[in-house]
């Protein structure tokens, strides 16, 4: 088990595809917005936790800070609505950030899961580089059934997961930034 989480595979596959995982983000109950639960936010797309750490610069008219919030924001909405956005959120019991716990994955009050798949979508908004999704063609399973591994160490939680046709293993970074959980959850549930 342990050498699956060495080797940083961070792959996703869904079904018969294979994609890369570019973002895995693992909130602690206090910030996950879901009390009692952890939870772990996985994605085919860039998951800043924060926006990049950038200087303001007094000798330009760009505000650098506020462009930095600006495309960070666009990262978290991309990663839900853009075309080809694969999504995966898993919420574990609050004990699941032991050394390692293995916890099965299913409907209802308990550990689940729900994962998220745009296969269309529609560009209503573009500023600069920031793009704004409608998609327009998705799913979304929210009552899949599985099995999930947690190893938790200091900045980060190993996490190998099945749900469904859904499966991967990814390296988490910790997050304690509230709004992500529940904007992304947000998103989802409004679809």
């Amino acid at each position: 088990m342990w050498l699956v989480f060495l080797t940083g595979c961070d792959r996703l596959t869904i079904g018969d595809e294979e994609e890369r995982i570019r973002g895995a983000l693992w909130f602690e109950p206090v910030y996950a917005n879901l009390p009692g639960f952890a939870v772990a936010v996985v994605a085919n797309s860039p998951l800043p936790c924060e926006p990049a750490d950038t200087p303001q610069n007094p000798r330009t008219l760009v505000d650098e800070i506020a462009s930095a919030e600006a495309w960070w924001a666009g990262q978290l909405g991309s990663a839900a609505t853009r075309e080809g956005a694969a999504l995966v959120i898993l919420w574990f019991p609050e004990g699941a950030n032991g050394d390692e716990v293995t916890t099965d994955l299913a409907p209802g009050v308990g550990p689940g899961g729900l994962t998220w798949r745009v296969f269309e979508a529609e560009l209503t908004d573009r500023v600069g580089a920031i793009s704004t999704w409608n998609p327009t063609q998705w799913e979304a399973v929210d009552d899949a059934t599985g099995e999930a591994t947690v190893v938790a160490e200091e900045d980060s939680v190993g996490i190998e997961f099945t749900l469904g046709e859904w499966s991967g293993d990814v390296t988490a970074e910790r997050c304690d930034a509230t709004e992500i959980a529940r904007g992304l959850m947000g998103v989802l549930a409004g679809r």
